[in-house]
C-alpha cells in the first residue's frame, strides 16, 4: 500500500468479487495505491487466484459453491460484505472493474463526509479478455 495516499487518519477498504486469476494482478495493483485492506470474494476458484490474492497482501474470502454462481449469492455479498467496515470509504467491485480518476487520491481526502460517491468526470474501465 502506498504510503503518500492521503491524510494519515482517512483509511480506504476494497471488496473486490473475482472470477479470473488473469485479472487479478492488475486489479489488486490498482487498488493496493489507495487502498489500507483488501478484500477478494472467490467462488472457490482452482485457477490459483486464492494463492496470487494471498501473496498480494490480500484477505480472501470464500462463497458460494465451488463452481457455481448464485445471483443470490453475489448480491448478498455486494449489499452486505461492506457493512463491518470502519473504513472511511469502502470501494465494493467486480475484479474486472477500475474506477479512474487523475485526482482520485485528492477526491477521496477532499470528500471525506461525503456517503456516496458521486460518478461525474469518473471512468470505469471495464478489462476484458479477447
Amino acid at each position: 500500500v502506498s504510503q503518500s495516499r492521503y491524510p494519515a487518519d482517512m483509511t480506504c477498504e476494497a471488496f473486490i468479487l473475482n472470477w479470473n486469476e488473469y485479472l487479478l494482478p492488475l486489479t489488486i495493483k490498482h487498488y493496493q495505491e489507495f487502498c489500507d485492506q483488501i478484500t477478494i470474494y472467490d467462488n472457490y476458484s482452482t485457477d490459483g487466484s486464492d494463492k496470487l490474492a494471498r501473496d498480494m497482501g490480500c484477505r480472501v474470502i470464500k462463497f458460494g459453491v465451488p463452481g457455481q454462481l448464485s445471483d443470490a449469492a453475489y448480491l448478498k455479498i455486494k449489499n452486505y460484505c461492506w457493512k463491518n467496515s470502519s473504513a472511511d470509504w469502502v470501494i465494493v467491485v467486480d475484479a474486472d472493474e477500475i474506477p479512474y480518476h487523475k485526482d482520485l487520491k485528492t477526491i477521496l481526502a477532499t470528500e471525506k463526509q461525503a456517503t456516496i460517491f458521486k460518478t461525474k468526470e469518473f471512468s470505469i474501465i471495464l478489462l476484458v479478455n479477447h
